[in-house]
């Protein structure tokens, strides 16, 4: 009797191969919550092993051993963690104070360039405006991003979060943070086409507010909204914008 041997094409046998990658992979994606957690319990008792074996030689009882070592193990976690917290709230209340430096250090290192070099200093604040306008033109802004401002011969390295209030000026739009209100060559609506609608709202033609500056509240004439922002400056809402305004702002 003669067998056939059974000759699979090689367009086939790639088929094959190439649908049994996509299967396995979509096995993996699919069981990843269970993959994961097993991949990390391996890798913590590979790790524990060594200490494990060595409580064992002490004579200690093989359960009593692994429980030690897990508890020595959650311990270390649990202070890497709170090392790391601890660390990362002093960054951040030291933060401000290594902005107001960094801010000082830049414009000091302009005047040195412009003295040195013999440039006028307004043209090195000028020729920065414009690589940054060109270098994130086009990218969104959220209220942790650090952000240039430039007035005259005065620079700011401000967080956008801080910043309460854009009030438009001509073509210039005045910046309100702190107790600074610069004024930069960029037109409100530039600007609102970058920044974050979730955090910042555009209240009339002429003002765009930080809604997580907002203190008050009040009904104002013609169906309109009057804000009054932690600076104290009071903003009226258009009633158009008011009904958008309370519809971002109902639950």
């Amino acid at each position: 009797m003669t067998y056939n041997e059974l000759k699979i094409p090689f367009y086939a046998r790639t088929t094959i191969f190439f649908v049994g990658m996509i299967a396995f992979f979509t096995m993996l994606y699919i069981a990843q919550s269970i993959i994961v957690p097993i991949v990390f319990a391996i890798i913590i008792a590979i790790v524990l092993h060594p200490l494990v074996n060595f409580l064992i030689r002490l004579h200690l009882n093989r359960i009593f051993a692994i429980s030690i070592s897990l508890l020595i193990t959650i311990l270390l976690i649990a202070g890497l963690g709170i090392l790391l917290y601890s660390q990362g709230s002093k960054f951040s209340e030291s933060w401000p104070a290594l902005v107001d430096r960094f801010t000082q250090v830049f414009n000091q290192s302009i005047a040195w360039s412009s003295g040195y070099f013999n440039i006028d200093p307004k043209k090195i604040h000028d020729w920065i405006t414009e690589t940054q306008g060109e270098f994130i033109n086009t990218s969104m802004l959220t209220e942790n991003d650090q952000v240039f401002v430039k007035d005259g011969e005065r620079c700011w390295f401000v967080k956008l979060g801080e910043v309460r209030l854009f009030e438009s000026v001509g073509n210039y739009a005045k910046v309100f943070f702190g107790s600074y209100k610069p004024l930069i060559l960029k037109s409100l609506n530039a600007l609102e086409e970058r920044l974050d609608e979730k955090i910042f709202f555009r209240a009339n033609r002429k003002h765009i507010v930080n809604l997580r500056m907002i203190e008050k509240i009040e009904p104002y004439f013609n169906g309109g909204l009057l804000l009054e922002l932690q600076g104290g400056e009071k903003i009226e809402v258009s009633r158009r914008q008011a009904v958008k305004f309370k519809e971002m702002m109902s639950l």
